[in-house]
């Protein structure tokens, strides 16, 4: 017969006729893991470094989900590896600096903080002079709070800008 070790049952093959006989020794061996999960690395770390990092996996996972839903990342087809890498990069940027965004400004979803800055809008009234068409809301404010400036003023100056600008250089 031909065995089957991943389905815990073998086949023999008479003629048209196929028969199921149950592996109870296969189900034996594959109790003993059960309620483990495996995993497979290339990290040189010890045993107890490996299941630390494992345990953190969840954090990896929610990164990935809020691309696909907050940030609408979609299925992007691309063939040449520079284009697969840059994309891969302006994406990996993307989070890294809205993870760094949400730490500032703690106790709000993704989902809240997204659609709140999709909402920050300005609009230009004369060259370099801006004026904010968005609602203020207490997220908002907590966003403005702390990040030292704000983006609701009456008149938004290119000179205001700029000295946004200054206070972010490091």
């Amino acid at each position: 017969g031909i065995i089957h070790p991943y389905t815990n049952y073998f086949t023999v093959s008479k003629a048209d006729k196929v028969q199921y006989v149950i592996n109870k020794d296969q189900i034996k061996k594959e109790e003993m893991f059960d309620g483990f999960y495996g995993i497979c690395t290339d990290l040189e770390a010890s045993p107890l470094e490996l299941i630390k990092i494992n345990k953190s996996r969840w954090e990896i996972e929610r990164c990935f989900r809020e691309m696909k839903t907050e940030f609408q990342a979609c299925p992007v087809y691309l063939r040449r590896e520079e284009r697969i890498k840059s994309h891969f990069l302006v994406c990996f940027l993307a989070l890294l600096v809205f993870r760094l965004f949400k730490q500032k400004v703690p106790g709000y979803s993704s989902y809240e903080l997204v659609k709140t800055l999709r909402k920050f809008v300005l609009t230009e009234i004369s060259p370099g002079d801006y004026i904010p068409i968005f609602q203020r809301t207490d997220l908002t404010d907590k966003i403005h709070e702390s990040f030292g400036f704000r983006l609701d003023r009456e008149l938004i100056t290119q000179k205001y800008f700029k000295k946004i600008f200054n206070q972010t250089k490091i």
